[in-house]
């Protein structure tokens, strides 16, 4: 969730009867966007997203149409890495879709970055893993660009 913008945007965007859940570990942030939008389609979540299908089960959802996350894959454990992804293809909707992009700075690319003991990440390989279609796409004109993954299950 973070500040809100692509919060904000995917609310213009989402049909009106749909529901968007928005994780955060941040306090802050989640107090922030409960104060600044007021659409009752949007619920914060305060909680880790190794959680998800805890908290889908506290609300009554059993699958989801769509995830969106930027989580920061190359960072994390593989073991935390591996949970996450698979709660999420397990959650979603026959046909649903993973929306997963990583800033191109932090995956680890490119290679001279290993001499600082960042290790590059294969975010593609790894998501296949999980999903039987995975498209990428890098969005340049993104600040900083991104790497964006289109997942589905």
């Amino acid at each position: 969730m973070g500040t809100g913008a692509i919060t904000t945007e995917i609310l213009k965007r989402l049909a009106p009867d749909s529901v968007l859940y928005g994780f955060d570990l941040n306090p802050v942030f989640v107090a922030h966007l409960q104060r600044t939008i007021q659409d009752p389609r949007f619920v914060p979540i305060l909680g880790r997203a190794e959680n998800l299908a805890a908290v889908l089960d506290q609300h009554g959802i059993r699958r989801a149409n769509a995830v969106v996350s930027s989580l920061g894959l190359t960072a994390m454990r593989p073991r935390q890495r591996a949970a996450i992804v698979k709660q999420v293809a397990e959650r979603l909707t026959d046909g649903g879709v993973l929306a997963q992009y990583q800033y191109v700075h932090s995956s680890g690319s490119p290679n001279w970055l290993s001499a600082f003991g960042i290790k590059r990440f294969p975010e593609k390989d790894f998501l296949q893993k999980h999903f039987r279609d995975v498209n990428s796409e890098r969005v340049i004109w993104n600040l900083p660009p991104a790497n964006v993954y289109t997942c589905r299950v």
